[in-house]
């Protein structure tokens, strides 16, 4: 029979009462010794406890005492509890027991359907009778049940059940209890705010404390395991977590909510919630802490903050906020809206064609080059795939909105963009100056040659060659030059003659202390280099000097490595090998784009991992992929070398070395061997094969090799310069500078109309030859090294002569 009651005195009076009872009703009471006490929480059930503890013969029988020791975390099935409960009933016939926590237990077993386990224990254990000792001693088992008033209700009117239920609706002494699968997924400080249990035993041993915090995390998996049983009651409400995002959110209630949930995103929360304290825990202020930063306003920022971090997880974190947080606007957030992945190959992709499925395109142009450019400088590369549907667009909408429209879509960070530009530079759709913005180390590779070189013309020719070489062309100019500068050996050694080879130049100089040495670098690449080492000039590199040396002929590594290895005493580093790929067939133009990235990395590297000290960038000799273009000479009775550069024989050889115009004869230090070296571009035998660089030969990309030396300070120009004349005649069209403190081995020039021009020095005054007077072009610059000074003149007019017999 069930009995409520609202005052707690009333029911401690009623178990008095029940301890006494005599008359009607006591043959039934004293039988059946066990009674059910029921409550609404643990406080109240604690406090009945606490008052009955004081009562002569009376023990609590505590549940986590019955379970095995061994499988602490393993169920007690209900008819073994039963039994247990039996089986004390038998043995304490004479004393009166608690069984605590009764309900801790119960409240788990299964009562649904064709089950019903949770009746069939109140059942069983209530109708068990005592026997003869324990009914005239009038034997008590008082099992309290905190919160199951409700399961409770089908034995109310059962005349064997005695339910005494203690109502208190005091809502603020529920409990909570949240329940995981084993983990608390490393969150720290939880100890603060929660009791943890990690067994059904420790669970079972929480409920003889009072003081029991009101929030419990249970990690027991036999508890979770029973997670469907357990339904919210008078005292309990139930949080089911089954990952760590209803963990985070549902279970501890944080406020991270603030990203959505995925489930393929489990392995991400699971790693968020390891990196989680609850003190004084916020969203905001933590995502600020792990990434460093307290403003992600700027899509600049964004870039920065997401190459910065490789990791996953970082990616997806940094990510998801961001999407939440700035909603719609922008560009990355729609691409972060379309990324399948947080991979730098993903985001490249959805970065680079996002844009083609938004409605104003445009408008996102700038963010999406910020984005492209980043990531090219972090190594962020497209797949064959993406950059085949890229280019698919650029030309669509070249062809739809001309050139200039096509350009803002354009990026230099894949292959394919890369060798499109090249084309539209070919083909005279961009310009130069346009290059700067699209393809940057294009542009600097193609800049102006400038360095201290004994006859200025081999300046004017690098650039030439450049030119030659991006197009893919044997230019007329390229022609010209050769046709007359190498006509034959003589006049290839009138201009050779005045260059000194790199260990002349250097042997002198004790202060290098490191030498770069790049195997096949030619003077074409000073402007590049040159641009390199100022974007390192805030670490404290300068470029202060940089020499125009000649290499051996032939022009090969065998003959020219053993001066710089003389020269270094062992103190270089051989890297960003460009004659090892140039004899490799690469189809233009992927062996331009190849050996910019190639020249980048090697100098970049070799910067970086050489802070503080002076250092010398050199060469043993050039490159030429101006012989793949032309046809070669197909001389018999040769033996072929360096793909026909060189055309070798012995000195006892049948073959009589005939002189031609064609080749430079070199007589080897073995004194076996003769060596035909090509004064021109055409191969000495076949012709060389289509996209490959060779050397070995003559012309001035071959043989002439730079010297570039890096300081970490900047150094001050000793000299002083000025211009003599602002005003340029007509008639005597020379320009004089005076300057003074200049050291022999530094050459000034002039450039005008991008032409250069020799001085020649009388004193201090240095003159230049007469120059061909454009009317429009009034600028002059002197060029000392990589020192230059820009200055305006004006031109005077030759004076016209009345006609005097004009009438």
């Amino acid at each position: 029979m069930l009995k409520t009651f609202s005052n707690f005195e009333e029911l401690l009076c009623t178990v008095r009462a029940d301890r006494n009872i005599k008359g009607d009703g006591s043959s039934t009471a004293n039988r059946f010794p066990v009674r059910f006490v029921l409550f609404d929480n643990f406080r109240d059930c604690c406090m009945f406890v606490e008052d009955m503890s004081h009562l002569p013969h009376i023990n609590i029988q505590r549940l986590e005492d019955w379970m095995d020791e061994e499988y602490p975390d393993v169920f007690m099935p209900h008819d073994r509890l039963a039994k247990k409960i039996l089986q004390l009933i038998r043995s304490t016939p004479s004393e009166y027991r608690i069984i605590m926590p009764f309900s801790e237990m119960a409240r788990f077993y299964d009562n649904n359907k064709e089950k019903f386990e949770f009746d069939a224990l109140i059942s069983t254990i209530k109708g068990f009778d005592t026997e003869k000792e324990g009914f005239n001693n009038k034997q008590r088992i008082y099992i309290p049940i905190v919160g199951q008033e409700g399961k409770m209700q089908h034995f109310r009117d059962d005349s064997q059940s005695f339910i005494w239920y203690y109502h208190n609706a005091d809502r603020q002494l529920d409990y909570r209890l949240i329940m995981t699968n084993g983990t608390t997924y490393k969150v720290k400080g939880l100890e603060s705010k929660y009791n943890i249990a990690s067994t059904l035993t420790e669970w079972l041993g929480y409920w003889r404390y009072p003081e029991l915090k009101q929030n419990i995390i249970s990690t027991s998996k036999s508890i979770f395991s029973h997670r469907g049983y357990a339904k919210p009651d008078n005292a309990f409400t139930f949080c089911i977590c089954d990952n760590a995002y209803q963990f985070l959110t549902n279970g501890l209630q944080l406020d991270v909510d603030c990203i959505p949930y995925c489930e393929e995103d489990d392995v991400y929360w699971s790693i968020l919630a390891s990196k989680v304290n609850i003190v004084d825990f916020r969203f905001e202020q933590f995502f600020n802490e792990q990434f460093g930063i307290y403003n992600l306003a700027d899509y600049k920022i964004f870039f920065e903050t997401w190459f910065k971090h490789k990791e996953p997880f970082m990616r997806w974190l940094l990510a998801k906020y961001y999407v939440q947080k700035f909603c719609d606007k922008g560009y990355i957030c729609r691409v972060l809206q379309r990324l399948d992945g947080y991979s730098d190959t993903a985001f490249a992709k959805a970065l680079a064609l996002t844009i083609f499925s938004l409605d104003d395109p445009e408008s996102y142009i700038e963010e999406r080059r910020e984005g492209l450019l980043q990531g090219s400088k972090n190594g962020m590369e497209l797949t064959p795939d993406v950059q085949d549907y890229l280019i698919t667009k650029i030309n669509g909408i070249e062809a739809k909105d001309g050139m200039l429209s096509a350009c803002k879509y354009v990026s230099n960070m894949s292959y394919a963009e890369k060798a499109l530009i090249i084309k539209w530079y070919k083909d005279g759709k961009l310009s130069k100056e346009e290059l700067m913005s699209i393809y940057p180390d294009l542009y600097y590779y193609l800049a102006k040659t400038v360095a201290s070189a004994e006859d200025h013309w081999v300046l004017d020719y690098m650039d030439k060659y450049k030119e030659a070489k991006i197009r893919n062309e044997y230019s007329d100019d390229i022609k010209n030059y050769i046709q007359t500068k190498n006509k034959n050996h003589i006049e290839h050694f009138k201009w050779t003659n005045k260059f000194s080879t790199t260990k002349t130049l250097l042997s002198t100089r004790s202060d290098i202390q490191n030498y770069l040495w790049i195997d096949g670098l030619g003077v074409d690449w000073i402007p590049f280099i040159s641009q390199i080492v100022k974007e390192h000039e805030s670490e404290g590199y300068y470029l202060n000097e940089v020499y125009v040396a000649t290499a051996k002929v032939p022009t090969r590594t065998d003959i020219n490595k053993a001066d710089i290895q003389q020269l270094s005493g062992g103190l270089f580093e051989k890297t960003g090998d460009l004659d090892e790929i140039a004899h490799t067939c690469r189809t233009y133009p992927k062996f331009i784009i190849d050996d910019l990235e190639t020249v980048r990395k090697a100098i970049h590297k070799f910067l970086t991992e050489h802070p503080g000290v002076k250092l010398a960038i050199v060469s043993d000799h050039g490159i030429s992929y101006m012989s793949q273009l032309l046809p070669g000479y197909n001389l018999k009775g040769y033996k072929s070398d360096h793909y026909g550069r060189v055309a070798e024989t012995t000195i006892h050889s049948k073959t009589s070395v005939i002189e031609d115009e064609k080749y430079d004869v070199i007589r080897m230090p073995d004194n076996k061997t003769i060596s035909l070296c090509a004064l021109r571009h055409e191969s000495l035998m076949a012709k060389i094969p289509e996209g490959m660089g060779c050397h070995g030969g003559c012309t001035p990309e071959e043989q002439l090799v730079p010297i570039m030396i890096i300081s970490p300070e900047k150094s001050v120009a000793k000299w002083r310069a000025s211009l003599k004349s602002f005003e340029v005649e007509e008639a005597n069209p020379v320009i004089e500078y005076e300057i003074v403190g200049l050291e022999s081995n530094q050459t000034p020039f002039i450039e005008y109309d991008n032409k250069n021009y020799t001085l020649n020095a009388k004193g201090c005054i240095f003159t230049s030859a007469r120059l061909p007077l454009v009317k429009d072009v009034t600028k002059v610059k002197l060029r000392i090294g990589t020192w230059e000074k820009e200055d305006t003149f004006t031109i005077k007019m030759a004076v016209e002569e009345d006609d005097l017999f004009d009438f």
